[in-house]
């Protein structure tokens, strides 16, 4: 409404997407997911693969070397211009 919209709706819509390993999931994380990306390239290469080795070892510990398939969510939102 601030922007001087009005109607504004917003819908969460979400998707499986699978992916063939935990370690698959985060490599592509680390790669494509702000955040983490902003956080790897803060932290450094050494730093950063001691990181990443325990997130994989957490992950395959909870989840196996198995195919994953998590959610991903996205809010979406429209509106009419006023």
């Amino acid at each position: 409404a601030a922007a001087g919209f009005s109607d504004v709706v917003v819908e969460q819509r979400s998707v499986l997407v699978p992916f063939a390993s935990p370690t698959a999931l985060l490599e592509w994380m680390s790669l494509s997911t702000a955040p983490i990306v902003l956080m790897k390239k803060s932290m450094g290469d050494e730093a950063w693969g001691e990181v990443f080795l325990r997130w994989k070892v957490d992950m395959m510990t909870r989840h196996g070397a198995m195919p994953v398939e998590p959610p991903l969510v996205a809010l979406l939102g429209r509106g009419r211009r006023a």
